[in-house]
């Protein structure tokens, strides 16, 4: 279903939305990856070890994460309306 047009930015053959969430999808569970949704991100610092600390905030739970690699997906190119962070 997925194409790569540049190293790193991922395309649905139709560019349908659904198609280029379910590439999405389909990859972090490949890799078993987590999926967390209608989360709030605070804070995204890099470590000096190269790993990514996160704090974000879901149902009014603050939480600090501690991952190697990020990847945010949202419905639109505004920062402000993240809906989904997936880490890796």
């Amino acid at each position: 279903i997925g194409k790569e047009k540049n190293q790193g930015q991922l395309f649905s053959k139709t560019n349908n939305a659904k198609d280029i969430l379910k590439v999405f999808v389909n990859l972090c569970r490949e890799f078993n990856q987590d999926i967390l949704c209608n989360v709030n991100v605070k804070t995204i610092i890099k470590l000096d070890d190269g790993m990514f600390q996160i704090i974000i905030e879901q149902e009014g739970k603050e939480s600090t994460l501690n991952v190697p690699k990020v990847v945010i997906a949202s419905r639109g190119l505004s920062v402000k309306k993240m809906e989904q962070l997936i880490l890796g």
